[in-house]
């Protein structure tokens, strides 16, 4: 018998091997809710986006100033109130009328913080603005125009990168300092020494750089006083995009797409987001357009999360099936996992989608949890970005966790290719043991292969809600073959072909699901997935199916779809040799 998790109720995703830990997927996958079991997280919910408000832009920050959330995004900035009564992620989000706000803020560059009781907010222009809770007023620090100004408070002063490699500081009273004590140029080659985050910890400040020139990329611990950097530290990648203090301790994520974590000594790698070493989006030397922003990493219940747009460098390029976009988490335990995708749904919707597995850019996360004070208040945090509502269009939004937990959801998981201790295995039974499903509507389905296939993903138009059209070669799949959309109206459902045919190089497609309001373009990935079982009884709390499969590895993955707290124990596989080496 193979059981998944292992006896000790342990959940292992590395990232790095389809075969080391025993989970090699995720989708929407919560292993905290009661660890030991799987859950489905709860979903992302639209707040506002720019079709609510055509002046809402990107978002580049979200910041919880005093009693109410601030969101920056595009020239403006978007807030869920500005008195003293406590605002929560589910509020409505507004537009700030308040005399002076900013108007030329820049999501390529600008930045939001808070410090002496104050919000502060840089331009696309060298003017930062103040508001103090009643008043908006400005002042000139930095150079010009044209470059990323990303702010950071330590101790009794505000720090704001400026001229590509150099921070400089200011005071309560706007007093700025842009040379000499509180300022520091970590290098004259700043192609090489391209700021891209900036944080602090109790005693010091971490500087974050990107090295655009093809060498290794540095970090620099700083005192925040003195004109040079207090020690350097040269990494074994180009540098690092985004950052995060936990516990004193800072953590980066670099280029490549992995964790690093400070050691007392040097940065070493704790974690990977993929084992290919192709690349995620190459960085942008002038813009905070990459593959995570600076503000894309935040602490959440005491886990670090990141918001990653997993889009590869070669961008005709399929994402892989274990690179889903969106909300990730790092527990020391599991490593690595894919917690959170964006829906374009709101609260009261019809529910259309499920997530989108590829978003467009990736923005903030933050987390802005006040304690509840009624009933009817939901989200604890918020990510922005840019995301798709169709195969191809795009608009911009800032997104809450239902928290609450009351909405329907979806995901899934992949295990590791199970291998055979010998030359084949005779793969015979397969159980899932699960909590009662709360709900008629609730289901999972697992399903199981033996072959690697490489996937195909095409652009589908829906003709009803479980038929499609396409006119991409899908002459390698049939009946039974998996159909999981990645973006646009269905988007994190999985179905199963059920018919199949082509007339003049257009392909028609019929599922097995129902997918609600299913119209215009889409995205859909086709695997090569055979159905083992589809449960959706409320009387049971394990279910079995026969496998009948000899072959040197075997490979499930389980997809569920419910609202609340369903729960999924383990997998059993029984097997027996088949083929020995004797």
């Amino acid at each position: 018998m193979i059981q998944i998790p292992d006896k000790n109720k342990r959940f292992i995703q590395t990232n790095i091997s389809d075969v080391l830990g025993n989970i090699y997927s995720t989708f929407n996958i919560d292993f905290l809710e009661n660890r030991g079991n799987i859950h489905i997280s709860p979903r992302m919910v639209l707040n506002t986006s720019s079709a609510d408000d055509a002046d809402f832009g990107r978002p580049f920050a979200i910041k919880r100033y005093g009693a109410n959330i601030w969101i920056g995004a595009g020239a403006v900035l978007f807030t869920t109130g500005t008195g003293s009564s406590t605002t929560y992620p589910d509020d409505a989000i507004t537009q700030d009328a308040t005399s002076g706000t900013p108007t030329n803020c820049d999501a390529d560059y600008s930045d939001m913080d808070t410090a002496f009781g104050n919000l502060y907010v840089t331009t696309s222009t060298n003017a930062v603005y103040k508001y103090t809770g009643s008043a908006w007023s400005n002042f000139t620090a930095g150079s010009s125009s044209g470059e990323v100004r990303l702010l950071e408070p330590f101790g009794n002063r505000m720090y704001m990168t400026t001229s590509v490699s150099k921070v400089i500081s200011f005071d309560s009273s706007n007093t700025v300092a842009t040379s000499g004590q509180y300022t520091i140029q970590v290098s004259t080659d700043t192609n090489a020494n391209i700021i891209t985050c900036l944080i602090a910890g109790k005693n010091k400040m971490w500087i974050g750089c990107y090295n655009a020139t093809g060498g290794a990329g540095k970090v620099y611990e700083w005192d925040g006083s003195s004109t040079q950097a207090t020690r350097e530290y040269v990494l074994e990648s180009a540098g690092v995009l985004s950052g995060v203090v936990k516990d004193d301790i800072p953590y980066f994520m670099d280029v490549e797409g992995n964790l690093l974590k400070y050691n007392g000594a040097s940065f070493q790698i704790i974690a990977r987001m993929k084992q290919s070493p192709r690349f995620f989006t190459l960085p942008s030397t002038s813009r905070n357009t990459r593959f995570i922003h600076p503000n894309g990493m935040t602490i959440i219940r005491n886990k670090i999360n990141f918001l990653i747009n997993t889009q590869l460098s070669d961008v005709g390029s399929p994402i892989p099936e274990n690179l889903p976009s969106g909300i990730y988490e790092y527990d020391e335990q599991i490593g690595i996992y894919h917690k959170a995708s964006l829906s374009n749904n709101k609260s009261g919707d019809t529910i259309t989608d499920y997530g989108s597995m590829r978003i467009s850019v990736a923005g903030p996360l933050a987390s802005v949890y006040a304690p509840y004070t009624g009933a009817n208040i939901n989200g604890s945090f918020m990510a922005g970005a840019t995301y798709f509502t169709s195969q191809s269009a795009t608009r911009t939004g800032v997104f809450y966790d239902d928290l609450q937990d009351t909405l329907q959801k979806a995901g899934n998981f992949v295990t590791i290719k199970i291998e055979s201790n010998n030359i084949t295995e005779s793969w015979q039974e397969m159980f899932i043991k699960f909590k009662k499903l709360l709900s008629s509507s609730d289901k999972i389905v697992v399903k199981y292969r033996t072959n690697d296939v490489a996937s195909t993903e095409a652009t589908i138009t829906w003709s009803d809600t479980n038929t499609f059209t396409s006119t991409a070669d899908l002459s390698a799949y049939a009946v039974g073959d998996e159909v999981e959309i990645t973006r646009g109206v269905g988007a994190g459902k999985c179905a199963h072909i059920t018919a199949i045919s082509s007339n003049a190089g257009t392909y028609t497609v019929d599922l097995d699901e129902t997918f609600t309001s299913a119209s215009g373009t889409a995205s859909a990935r086709f695997q090569k997935w055979t159905k083992l079982k589809s449960i959706t009884s409320q009387n049971i709390q394990f279910d079995r199916a026969g496998i009948s499969q000899k072959s040197p590895w075997i490979q499930f993955k389980v997809f569920a779809i419910h609202a609340g707290k369903d729960e999924i124990e383990s997998l059993i596989i029984r097997h027996a040799p088949n083929e020995t080496a004797n």
